[in-house]
């Protein structure tokens, strides 16, 4: 981040610098490195993480008629709402899916110490050291 603004800088005509969107992909590298164990982004190539949860984001900000007037909650239908977050969510899960699957592979290959939180997670449900069952749905007590 600091580089591509001194980068900025150091051109001779007036450039814009958008911080915000420099403090948002800073923030998503870093959560996607300690909980996917590595950078899903813009300069990784890999757009998907980073437009699946903006997009979830960005989703779960409109406004909600089900959750505000249960009797109306037929509207969301209506607006498109619930397709949308259907769809956004399918898309998350599946992309979610293949970080675990990448890590079960990984896991047998490598037998090291446990790197971020979904090789944690999974050693936890193979140990069974837990009073839950950790499953890709959910969590059962």
């Amino acid at each position: 981040m600091m580089d591509k603004i001194r980068l900025a800088s150091t051109k001779p005509a007036a450039v814009e610098v958008d911080l915000s969107d420099m403090c948002l992909i800073v923030a998503n590298n870093i959560v996607s490195r300690s909980a996917l164990g590595r950078v899903y982004g813009d300069e990784s190539g890999d757009k998907s993480f980073v437009e699946l949860s903006t997009t979830a984001l960005d989703l779960s900000s409109h406004f909600c008629f089900q959750d505000m007037l249960p009797f109306l909650g037929w509207m969301d239908h209506l607006t498109g709402l619930v397709g949308k977050l259907e769809s956004t969510f399918r898309a998350l899960h599946n992309f979610l899916d293949q970080v675990i699957e990448q890590h079960q592979n990984a896991n047998k290959e490598d037998n090291s110490e446990a790197k971020d939180i979904v090789d944690i997670l999974l050693r936890l449900q193979k140990d069974g050291v837990l009073d839950i069952d950790l499953t890709r749905d959910g969590v059962a007590f």
